[in-house]
């Protein structure tokens, strides 16, 4: 009779000992893969303020475009217009960081693409047209007297 309670204690013992070993491991794969989800949310979450970054600074420098048009058309500075040329290349570049950034998501691409061709034509169609429209008003002076 005593001969079986050992057994029994020990078998115990070491079911015991099964279930807290399978227990640690379950455990160290579930925080294994938790670690791993949480790891590429982190990546996510940190790509998706880069991109809200971008576009926020992309839209201040089309801002600054259009403020600085209206500036020279009031007060023909010239410095104005170098203000526009700087916008105009540091919007290309701010695209180009957006298309870079978004290079995995074809819907976004194909947006940057319209994006551009808009821009392109506002700079063709609004701008330049207006920047001209300047030029005859400083050269005729009874306009100004």
């Amino acid at each position: 009779m005593r001969k079986s309670k050992r057994v029994s204690i020990r078998g115990s013992f070491i079911i015991g000992l099964l279930l807290i070993c399978v227990t640690l491991i379950f455990i160290g794969y579930l925080k294994n893969r938790l670690t791993s989800q949480a790891i590429e949310t982190d990546r996510l979450v940190t790509h998706t303020y880069k991109v809200i970054t971008e576009t926020n600074a992309l839209k201040r420098t089309f801002q600054n475009i259009r403020i600085n048009e209206r500036g020279y058309l009031l007060t023909g500075d010239r410095s104005y217009m170098e203000s526009i040329g700087v916008s105009t290349y540091s919007f290309d570049q701010r695209l180009m960081k957006l298309r870079i950034l978004l290079k995995d998501n074809t819907e976004q691409k194909r947006k940057m693409d319209l994006l551009k061709i808009t821009f392109d034509t506002l700079i063709d169609e609004s701008v330049q047209p207006l920047l001209q429209y300047r030029k005859p008003i400083l050269e005729d002076s009874t306009f100004l007297t």
